[in-house]
């Protein structure tokens, strides 16, 4: 499972990736994305321990979204998120931290969550 978590969350193809590299918030990488850390998120819910490495993992993808919305919100700073207006960042940056809340234990994992029914992959969850 780390492998593959690595590889999805900071390759080459990865939301991460396109998002530092190319300053470009691609929906259909985060849609997908939502959709891998809900999957994490449920195979994680019933354990007693989590591997510290996907701990991890996902902590810094939750410190380099966030390092880039404040920095595409910051008019001094020269890096921006290029492909997309503040309003609809920011709703997905929403999204994202209500996933993190579900993801640290702060909120449960409901499947009639209507945040997360928005999301058009949530089917497939």
């Amino acid at each position: 499972m780390k492998a593959n978590i690595r590889t999805y969350l900071w390759g080459h193809e990865s939301f991460t990736n396109t998002l530092k590299n190319d300053f470009v918030w691609d929906v259909d990488k985060y849609w997908d994305l939502e959709i891998f850390l809900l999957n994490i998120i449920k195979e994680i819910e019933n354990k007693k321990t989590v591997d510290k490495a996907v701990m991890a993992d996902v902590y810094y993808l939750g410190r380099s979204i966030e390092t880039a919305f404040s920095s595409t919100l910051n008019p001094y700073d020269a890096w921006s998120v290029e492909n997309i207006d503040i309003e609809e960042l920011t709703e997905y940056y929403d999204r994202f931290t209500h996933i993190m809340r579900i993801f640290w234990g702060r909120i449960p994992l409901r499947e009639d969550d209507y945040l997360l029914k928005e999301n058009p992959l949530f089917k497939d969850l």
